[in-house]
This record gives C-alpha cells, structure tokens and sequence, in this order.
C-alpha cells in the first residue's frame, strides 16, 4: 500500500500506512523493518516537501543499516535507495556536486553486487545532476548508459523521467529523430503506471516545445494539438510541487515572459 501510495501520489494514504507500518515494525522490534520504514516515512516527507524532515529519516535509516558489516554486505541497494534520495534532495537545493556525490556512493554500492538493473535506477538520477549542472555530456553518457539497460526490461523503473531528460537532450542538440521518437511514445509514457507525475512530466515537455516554436521543427508542430497554457496547466496538475520544483519554476518563467511578449 505504501508503493502504491507513493505511484499513484496519494498523500493522505501515504502518511497513513507509513506511520502504521513503522509503528508496527517498532512495536516487533523487526531491526530491519524498522531500517526500510524509515526510509520510506523519510519519502513520504519529501513528497510533502519537508526536506529537513525526509533527510533525517533517510540518514536514520542509513544508520539502521549501517550498524555492522554484516548489514551493510546484506542491504546495499537499502542503502543506495536512502542516498539516491539525498541526491534528490540536493539536486532541489541546487546542490548539484553533493548529489553527485550521493548517486555515486549508491551506483558503488550496488556495482559491487553486480546489480546493474538497480544500478540503473541511480545512473539515472546521476545524469539529470549533470543535465541540471549544465554538463550536457556527461548528462548524456548517464543517460545513454541506463537508456541500453532499461530498453531490456520488462518494467522499467523511472522510464518516463529518463525519455524526458534525453528528449531535454535532443531538444538542446536540436535532433528531430529524437524528437519524435519521444513524441511517439508519449501516451505509452503517460499511462503505463498511472503514476501522476509522468503525466506531468510530458506536458511539462510539450509546453517548452510550444513556448520555443522558433526552434521546434515545422513537421513536429503537428503533434502540438493544444498552445502552451493548455499544456502547462496540465503539468502543474500533476507535478509534484516540490519534487518537480525545477519545472515548475521554468514553467513560471515562461509564462510571464510571454505575458510580457
């Protein structure tokens, strides 16, 4: 119930079943139940955007599972999920090396288990700390790097998250291939999980792509059946306001600038 509540961005159940669920592991005293609420009590914090709060659960959850070697050897991707989440944290502050540094711990964590699907999951998040630093590259080589592994799974996690980057990516290098290729998929990437936030992710996209006619390519403004304000409001439905404060910021400053067009 707390996976789906926290797929389907359902707050009130998230709060809900999290504290229930930790309760229930201290009331058992299941050392490792404990460690895992923590973590997700820690999520449930981020979504609600308390950042102060989710990082003191996730570090405390890292300490859960941190106490021996044995642990540590047992729960490695326990670890680099909580440390992802840090990143994520920082990537909001703006801290854009600490993430790094966070995504990289997890990627180590999990490389020496030989788990690169789950690997994949935090080389995501290390690409968009490069795409957001500006480091267009490096952002690319991440991405390319966790677009081979996911394009051979079943049930990619993060998917939408990741086609949106590299579509960001090939925006910037103006590839209409690229383009379209995301375009073609965006209803496949809307409603595969019946996750909110991918919904507002695309229309995030189609709204920068109305918003920069200019260089968006004739052929590819057939796909705009709606202008920029429809597209935006969409977005803003369904983003997380404080997970997805970076596109809700650029959305803002799109549309005053073209109120002040």
């Amino acid at each position: 119930m707390i996976y789906y509540s926290i797929q389907t961005q359902n707050l009130e159940e998230m709060c809900y079943y999290s504290d229930l669920a930790l309760e229930t592991a201290i009331q058992i005293n299941d050392h490792e139940a404990i460690a895992l609420h923590l973590r997700l009590k820690g999520v449930y914090f981020l979504m609600i955007g308390d950042e102060e709060q989710a990082t003191r659960y996730f570090y405390r959850s890292i300490d859960c599972f941190s106490l021996t070697t044995s642990l540590q050897e047992k729960y490695p991707i326990q670890i680099a999920a909580a440390l992802d989440y840090l990143a994520e944290i920082e990537q909001i502050r703006g801290n854009y090396r600490v993430a790094l540094a966070h995504q990289e711990e997890a990627i180590h964590l999990v490389d020496k288990k030989k788990m690169e699907a789950l690997a994949t999951i935090f080389t995501i998040g290390q690409g968009i700390s490069y795409y957001l630093m500006g480091d267009f590259i490096e952002a690319r080589n991440s991405l390319n790097k966790a677009h081979r592994v996911l394009s051979c799974l079943s049930f990619p996690w993060k998917e939408a998250q990741l086609e949106l980057y590299l579509a960001l990516l090939a925006l910037e290098e103006k590839n209409e291939e690229k383009l379209r290729n995301f375009l073609e998929k965006k209803e496949h990437l809307m409603n595969r999980y019946g996750n909110p936030r991918d919904r507002g992710l695309v229309n995030y996209f189609l709204a920068l792509l109305a918003y920069q006619k200019e260089i968006t390519f004739p052929s590819l403004r057939r796909e705009l059946t709606e202008d920029f304000s429809a597209y935006a409001k969409v977005a803003r439905q369904h983003l997380n306001p404080y997970r997805d404060k970076y596109f809700v910021k650029k959305l803002d400053a799109m549309e005053t600038d073209l109120k002040l067009r």
